[in-house]
């Protein structure tokens, strides 16, 4: 979740009822904006919910795939979210905002209800069976029909259509002109696999070694630099394909289950000795390859071999057939689990207290805070162990310095400042010197700004895009500072060229004519007169509509 606003004048229904397009605009930069105003105007937003109760506001937006937007309000901050892999405050998120600000008498209220045309059921229902048939044979696309064709194959001719299929396959991983073009790829390599759609009951075995070998042959192809997006070498930029996995998973959910359960295993130990995590969804939604009926076979299967399994299967299993399991199962499990999971540790402990056995629990989060040493730790685990003491009546005042020493947050630092006999000005201090970012996040939610600007003034470890935010959010408390700031990243910008160069002069142009519009001009005019070649420039400042 990325902070969008404070919002201080009540809940998200009121908030969502005075966003303004400026508003917008300042909580992204230009280029963003930009993009999610392109998408509002092409209509890409739809199924726009109000959840009031939960101060929540969900949304669709159409892209490649369809991505959900989150905006809730947490105390007095207004966070968003989106399933993209861009992080922050993307287009999607600026078009539902910008939705929001535009359309408020089109957001719906409370959850989404399941789409059903009734109009189409209704006529649908009133057809003959022969009339159906006509429908279907016209309508239906070629892979269906391929599909049942499949499915109704003698064993002879089945062999025959997975072998073409197979040097096919691999064929397309000698390819090297086609792996560098993921997109590509991605359609040749599905253009294969939908071939033998049908086949499953015919050839079990064979199609699940092929896609084994396929999700080797991927890894393979990251590890010699091919499959990266825009062609480009990039960790965190390389190919998936949503339609390969869901592939997968529906050809597991056709296997037995014993057969199931050995192929999931297999895949699972090829993934997890994996140096990439493009097949990283397809563990996560292992729970679609079981029907209900199989989840107490799972059970069965799971307690009997945990100890057999790896740590990724082990983790996912549980997470299928935990609400299955007694108590003593789960604590059981969880005892096992914790000794590589942060997550399990902390559940482990959760249930622990709330069966009451508090001290149990203390041991539990204790033994893992010792175990892990002065490393750094998830916040949540020492927030519990915290709360866990006071409860006790136990004195926290020594583990606090512990505590942020471990978890350099502002948001534990908040948390210590709630509790009586902590020596909050060292903590203060142990945060400010470990992490000067969160100290200054730290500041801001405590409304201490003057110590928030000395802080930025005086560290030289703070990010610059975090105090640009700063100074932007904080511009009409601090507007000499803040122009200060504005005038040298444009001064700083000017000695360059380029589109991103550009774009930070504009944008900080328009953060000073918020401060002091006859500054902004001066300085445009300037610009206007002394940088006239760089015509990009010149055209993204004319474009400003504040000059």
């Amino acid at each position: 979740m990325h902070i969008l606003f404070d919002n201080t004048k009540g809940n998200m229904n009121s908030f969502l009822k005075e966003l303004a397009i400026g508003d917008i605009e300042e909580c992204c930069d230009s280029k963003t904006f930009s993009k999610g105003e392109d998408y509002y105007d092409n209509e890409y937003v739809y199924d726009v919910y109000l959840i009031p109760e939960d101060n929540m506001l969900t949304a669709t937006v159409e892209g490649s795939i369809d991505y959900e937007i989150k905006i809730i309000q947490v105390n007095n901050q207004i966070k968003g979210s989106c399933t993209c892999p861009v992080g922050g405050v993307c287009k999607h998120i600026v078009a539902v905002l910008l939705f929001c600000a535009k359309e408020s008498e089109n957001i719906k209220y409370s959850e989404p209800a399941k789409k059903v045309n009734l109009n189409y059921q209704s006529y649908l229902e009133t057809l003959s069976k022969e009339k159906l048939i006509e429908l279907l044979v016209k309508f239906a696309p070629k892979q269906f029909f391929s599909e049942i064709n499949n499915s109704f194959s003698n064993n002879k001719d089945a062999v025959n259509i997975f072998l073409k299929v197979q040097k096919a396959v691999q064929k397309l991983f000698s390819d090297y002109d086609l792996l560098y073009s993921p997109s590509d790829f991605e359609g040749a390599l599905m253009k294969q696999f939908n071939l033998l759609k049908g086949l499953e009951k015919h050839l079990k075995k064979e199609i699940g070694e092929l896609i084994l070998y396929a999700v080797k042959e991927v890894e393979q192809a990251f590890d010699e630099g091919y499959l990266y997006l825009d062609g480009y070498y990039n960790d965190d930029d390389y190919f998936t394909s949503e339609d390969f996995e869901k592939y997968i998973l529906k050809y597991a959910a056709s296997l037995d289950f014993e057969e199931k359960f050995i192929f999931l295993q297999n895949l699972a130990d090829l993934l997890n000795n994996q140096s990439y995590d493009t097949f990283y969804e397809v563990i996560q939604s292992y729970n679609e390859a079981f029907n209900e009926n199989e989840i107490p076979l799972l059970k069965e299967k799971f307690l009997k071999n945990y100890a057999s399994l790896s740590v990724l299967l082990q983790k996912k299993f549980y997470e299928i057939i935990k609400t299955t399991l007694s108590f003593d199962e789960k604590e059981y499990l969880l005892k096992e689990l914790s000794e590589n999971s942060e997550e399990h540790v902390f559940e482990l402990a959760e249930i622990l207290a709330n069966k009451k056995r508090i001290p149990d629990a203390i041991v539990v989060l204790k033994k893992y805070i010792d175990k892990t040493g002065n490393c750094s730790i998830d916040e949540k685990i020492v927030m519990l162990y915290l709360d866990l003491l006071a409860a006790e009546g136990k004195d926290i005042s020594d583990f606090a310095k512990n505590a942020i020493r471990r978890c350099r947050t502002d948001t534990m630092l908040l948390k210590l400042s709630q509790f009586n006999g902590v020596d909050i000005k060292t903590c203060e201090d142990i945060l400010k010197k470990e992490n000067p970012e969160k100290m200054l996040d730290y500041y801001e939610a405590k409304g201490r700004l003057k110590e928030a600007l000395l802080l930025v003034k005086e560290s030289k470890e703070i990010w610059g895009n975090r105090i640009y935010e700063f100074f932007k959010k904080h511009k009409k408390d601090f507007p000499d500072d803040a122009e200060n700031f504005f005038c040298t990243i444009i001064d700083k910008n000017l000695l360059s060229t380029g589109d991103s160069y550009y774009q930070a002069i504009a944008d900080a142009l328009k953060q000073i004519y918020q401060i002091k519009p006859t500054l902004a001009s001066e300085i445009t005019n300037n610009i206007r007169k002394n940088y006239n070649r760089r015509r990009k420039l010149i055209q993204l400042i004319n474009n400003q509509k504040a000059f």
